[in-house]
């Protein structure tokens, strides 16, 4: 006789095939009450680290004027596009900005 639950009788007493599916679909309806949950705590994240970029972009233009006399960053010094020379006159007031491969957009 196995280790499982002994009634007083000696007769061997486990989960039936309907408790079992039973339990799994409780399991089943709890998991999908708490996906869209989990979906909206994603978009959340997301929603912040944007605004989060942003005011690092911001921050860096600050002190790229404070450092230039109150001056904003002109994309006309360099042979650039204005998109990219933007982006390349105030890296360096970003911080360490690596480049990730595995990033999703």
């Amino acid at each position: 006789m196995s280790t499982l639950f002994v009634k007083s009788k000696g007769t061997c007493s486990a989960f039936n095939l309907v408790e079992l599916l039973v339990v799994f679909a409780i399991i089943a309806i709890i998991a999908a009450l708490l996906l869209p949950a989990v979906s909206r705590g994603k978009n959340v994240a997301r929603r912040m680290t944007c605004a989060n970029n942003a005011r690092q972009i911001d921050l860096a233009i600050l002190v790229y004027c404070g450092d230039g006399n109150d001056k904003a960053p002109l994309a006309t010094t360099t042979n650039m596009p204005p998109w990219i020379a933007y982006k390349e006159l105030i890296k360096s007031y970003l911080g360490s900005v690596t480049a990730n491969p595995h990033r999703q957009r």
